[in-house]
Parts: structure tokens; C-alpha cells; sequence
């Protein structure tokens, strides 16, 4: 084992993770209207770990309607009103980030992140709305180009 001849049995293997590098975050992150922060889900864990355990209660918590996808969060200041140009910017995201991308209009569901729940069973992604709104959107060209090339990397 020493000289590299015989490998050692499995039980006894060290299992070396990719420790090098940065850790991935469960997100991404985009600069919104009025430099307001976006965070978009990568997949059903990691929307988990974004609407349950990253989001604070303030935050506006978003979705796209009908459709798997990732779920978004706008960052909210203490006290501070939802900014409807961030809103729809956080909308458009959702919706991108759906299997509903090629649908004309979305309808995207909406509320404070204190509302949302994961029921006992619930697989990886999703979740119970107590609430909540819709707002309809249209992916429109510019507006997602601009969001898109306003992810932050790092």
C-alpha cells in the first residue's frame, strides 16, 4: 500500500471533496432596478436552502405559476416598500429561470418570504404558499438581456 502497488480497501480510502476552490452558493445573484439585490435558485435543493434558510422574512419570495423552476428572492431593507421596477425585474428572472421560458405571458406568484412553508414529504424545490399575488409577464428581450448581463460573479 505504501509503495502505490496494492490500493488500500475502500472503507479505508480518503475521500477528498473538492476542497479547493470557493463554495458554490445555492444562487445567483443579479442587480435589479435601483441596484436592488436578486437572488435566483440553482436547482430544487438549492431553492430549498434559498426560501427557507437565506431569505428573511421581509424579503419579497417569487415564482413562476404553473411551471418547476427556480425560485427568487428580491432583498429587502427593514421597513422599506416593495420597489416595483425591482419587483418586475425579480418577475422577469422567474419566469426566465421556468420551464414556462417559452410561454408569451407568465404569471408569476409573489409574496413575503415569512409566508412560505415546506410541508413534512415535500421534494426537494418545493413548497407551500400562505398567500400571495400574481403578476403577469412578458419576456421581453432588452429588459432580460440587461438582468442577465447584470449577474454578479464571485
Amino acid at each position: 500500500v505504501a509503495r502505490g502497488v496494492v490500493r488500500r480497501p475502500r472503507a479505508q480510502q480518503r475521500r477528498h471533496r473538492g476542497t479547493s476552490g470557493p463554495e458554490r452558493k445555492p444562487y445567483r445573484e443579479f442587480e435589479g432596478a435601483g441596484g436592488a439585490t436578486i437572488l435566483v435558485g440553482r436547482g430544487g435543493a438549492d431553492n430549498d436552502a434559498l426560501s427557507l434558510k437565506i431569505a428573511r422574512g421581509r424579503d419579497v419570495w417569487l415564482h413562476a405559476r404553473d411551471f418547476a423552476g427556480a425560485h427568487g428572492v428580491l432583498r429587502m431593507a427593514k421597513g422599506e416598500d416593495i420597489p416595483q421596477a425591482a419587483l418586475h425585474d425579480a418577475a422577469v428572472l422567474a419566469a426566465h429561470f421556468s420551464k414556462g421560458r417559452d410561454d408569451t405571458l407568465i404569471e408569476v406568484t409573489y409574496t413575503r418570504a415569512k409566508h412560505i412553508r415546506k410541508p413534512k414529504g415535500y421534494p426537494p424545490g418545493r413548497v407551500s404558499v400562505a398567500g400571495g399575488s400574481t403578476l403577469p409577464v412578458r419576456l421581453e428581450g432588452p429588459r432580460l438581456h440587461a438582468l442577465l448581463h447584470a449577474e454578479k460573479r464571485g
